[in-house]
Parts: structure tokens; C-alpha cells; sequence
């Protein structure tokens, strides 16, 4: 009878250490789904450096680049354009919902559609060609940034790698962060949200308001 018991009472114990068993996996398991990314920086906080890292350009971003201007060796856009420089600005809405309409002095302007940046000219020089640019990014830095207090001096680095050559292009900007964080560049929000860290806040997503990227 002892015997008898004893038998059970270790068929129970090997249950009992196989359910912690299980119950400590699925306990760590869990534990890899929160934290992710970092919080957006508080009112108040001054971040040393701000740096979004590069970031394509898209429709929720371009609207921060309208007005400025670009100068690149036109040669990146056309090899008829070799030896000039060309101006790019974008300048507002494009012919769609979608597109943003955009100047090359001197050589005319059309219309660029993201994803990567395609540049298809509908008047001057270059009407009825188009180019692509992949990729097409964006990066924006700045120093000691106060959240929710006022903008400060900046640098945005906009690059272009395309079938004809690459460059880059970097201009002084204004930056500001608002109290919630959300980054702005010369009065227009960039559509991305700041953390603690000074890097884009990560979304669960990839994509959206809180926006991507991050120190290269």
C-alpha cells in the first residue's frame, strides 16, 4: 500500500513540476511583447541632440520641404543636364491627391510620387521623361531641443540615389518640438513624434503618426 502511494504521489509531483514548468514559458514569453521603443519626450525636457535618422520621404513629409530650395548637379536628374546645377522646390499638391508638384530651375517641373521619389516632368526641357530616386531619404538634426519651448536652428540632409548619380543636400531649418512631442520643421509638423531618446518615437507598426527611423 505504501508502495501504491508513493507511485502516486510522484505522478502528482510530475504534474505539478510540469505546470510550472509551462506556466514560467509562457511568463517569459510574454515579458518580449512590452517596452517597445521608447516614450516621447516630456514638456519641459531639454534633448542634447535630436536626430531622426534617414527617413524616406513621403506624403506626410514633403509638406516640411515646400518652399525651400535644393541645389543639385542637374546630372543626377538627366545626363543632357551635365555640367549645370538645378534647383528643386517643392512647391504644393500635384496634379493628384497623391502627388506633390515640384520646380527644377531651370530646366522646368512636373510631378513626384512616393515610395521611392519619382520625378515625371511635364513641362521645360525634360517634359515627357521621368526619373526615380531609391532611395530618396530625408534626415534631420539639431541640439539641445526643448519640448514645448521655442525652435532652434537645424539641419536637413535630403539625399537622392538614382540611375544617373547621387548627391546630397543639407540646409538650415527650424526645428521645434511641441510639448507632446511631435517635431516640427520651419512651422509645419513632420509627422513624427520624438522620444526621450531624441530619436523618432517607434511605432508598434512601422508607420504612421509616431513614425520611424532612428540614429544610423
Amino acid at each position: 500500500m505504501q508502495r501504491k502511494n508513493l507511485g502516486t504521489a510522484m505522478r502528482y509531483l510530475v504534474v505539478v513540476c510540469a505546470l510550472i514548468s509551462a506556466f514560467a514559458m509562457v511568463g517569459c514569453g510574454g515579458g518580449g511583447g512590452g517596452g517597445e521603443g521608447t516614450p516621447p519626450v516630456t514638456s519641459g525636457e531639454t534633448l542634447p541632440t535630436v536626430n531622426t535618422g534617414s527617413m524616406n520621404l513621403s506624403n506626410s513629409t514633403v509638406q516640411a520641404l515646400e518652399g525651400q530650395q535644393f541645389v543639385f548637379p542637374g546630372s543626377i536628374f538627366d545626363p543632357s543636364l551635365a555640367g549645370t546645377q538645378s534647383t528643386l522646390t517643392f512647391t504644393g499638391s500635384g496634379s493628384t491627391s497623391t502627388s506633390e508638384a515640384f520646380d527644377l530651375n531651370p530646366s522646368g517641373g512636373g510631378d513626384t510620387t512616393f515610395g521611392s521619389c519619382t520625378f515625371t516632368f511635364t513641362r521645360g526641357r525634360l517634359a515627357g521623361k521621368s526619373v526615380k530616386f531609391d532611395p530618396c531619404t530625408i534626415q534631420i538634426t539639431a541640439s539641445n531641443v526643448t519640448a514645448g519651448g521655442a525652435a532652434v536652428s537645424g539641419t536637413l540632409t535630403f539625399t537622392l540615389v538614382g540611375p544617373f548619380g547621387s548627391a546630397s543636400v543639407a540646409i538650415t531649418v527650424q526645428i521645434r518640438i511641441l510639448a507632446d512631442g511631435t517635431l516640427e520643421v520651419n512651422g509645419k509638423s513632420f509627422n513624427i513624434t520624438i522620444s526621450t531618446t531624441g530619436t523618432p518615437v517607434t511605432s508598434t507598426t512601422g508607420t504612421g503618426s509616431t513614425g520611424t527611423g532612428g540614429t544610423p
